[in-house]
């Protein structure tokens, strides 16, 4: 799909994606929702909302076909769970893209697959280590506390510190590992530690 076929889409849904993301309430019961199914009292209790606030916003999203009702309780409909987890996509991105902004902005990005920048909403709960004047290799460090914890490990490397990549393949056995490198990087690991080793 090209942009100008995107540009008309969007002015055939613009009114449906205003309602959806206009109003908190609806923002925050959609998400809500898209836990578990819920009544008023439960909503009222997580939202930190009054009744009528939240029933106003559930009346709006029952006549879009959003919602449904049975025995005081309200769920997600099949096209309000993907509503619902398309939102909650929206803000795990947007959330991750503020925390790792400076990564962002100061790092060449082209070398990630861009199926893996639309997957940028699983950064939602990184933090970054930076280095500091008295310990440059504190970033290192907090890896290699990570790492030997670790048994499930993914990393994304655009830069070569080999005593973290030793201590990444020493664990082999024990952990599943899958790196996303550079090929500069790749080449560089190879040359050090030989195909062998790795």
């Amino acid at each position: 799909m090209n942009d100008s076929n995107l540009l008309d889409i969007y002015e055939d849904i613009k009114d449906d994606l205003k309602f959806l993301i206009k109003s908190d309430v609806r923002v925050k019961i959609l998400i809500s929702l898209g836990e578990s199914s819920k009544d008023i009292g439960q909503l009222k209790k997580e939202l930190n909302l009054s009744s009528s606030t939240i029933l106003h916003g559930m009346n709006q999203l029952e006549k879009k076909h959003i919602i449904t009702r049975e025995s005081g309780n309200y769920s997600l409909n099949h096209a309000g769970e993907i509503y619902s987890s398309k939102l909650m996509d929206i803000v795990r991105s947007f959330h991750a893209l503020n925390t790792c902004k400076d990564i962002f902005l100061k790092h060449d990005i082209n070398c990630i697959p861009p199926e893996l920048l639309k997957e940028v909403g699983y950064l939602n709960e990184s933090s970054i280590v930076n280095s500091i004047s008295t310990d440059i290799l504190r970033p290192h460090k907090f890896l290699i506390n990570c790492l030997h914890q670790a048994y499930n490990i993914k990393i994304i490397a655009s830069v070569l510190y080999t005593p973290n990549i030793q201590l990444i393949f020493s664990n082999l056995d024990e952990s599943k590992i899958h790196l996303l490198l550079t090929r500069e990087i790749l080449d560089k690991i190879l040359q050090e530690l030989g195909h062998d080793y790795i």
